[in-house]
């Protein structure tokens, strides 16, 4: 297991729950493509006392792998609603990290995967 920050120890948690997403959210990992989220952990701890509520919270992504690398509070997680639209300065970004990392052969290879995983682009 990767050694990050905020790994968690079973004895520091206090409870947890998990809050489905409302609506069409997506993740953009460190190494990888776009990622469709189910919803995200709330894990109450006495590690996160720090913060103005003791809790954390990170993405679960689709096939329900929790992303602690990214916790949401810290901003580390990139996540976003869709749509996203081209005009976007965001929009650049996604495209670019997802043509570095999924090497796609070209920008409709990327709105076709985004088409298939459910995050509208607009123009």
């Amino acid at each position: 297991m990767f050694n990050y920050p905020n790994t968690l120890v079973y004895g520091d948690v206090e409870k947890m729950c998990t809050v489905p997403c409302n609506r069409p959210t997506f993740i953009l990992p460190k190494c990888g493509g776009v990622e469709r989220l189910d919803g995200f952990l709330i894990v109450y701890s006495r590690k996160f006392q720090g913060y103005d509520e003791p809790f954390e919270t990170y993405p679960i992504g689709e096939r329900g792998f929790i992303h602690y690398e990214a916790p949401c509070r810290a901003g580390e997680a990139l996540c976003f609603h869709s749509p996203v639209s081209r005009k976007d300065p965001f929009y650049k970004e996604i495209l670019q990290h997802s043509l570095k990392w999924i090497e796609f052969d070209s920008e409709e290879d990327f709105l076709k995967d985004c088409k298939e995983m459910g995050l509208e682009i607009t123009d």
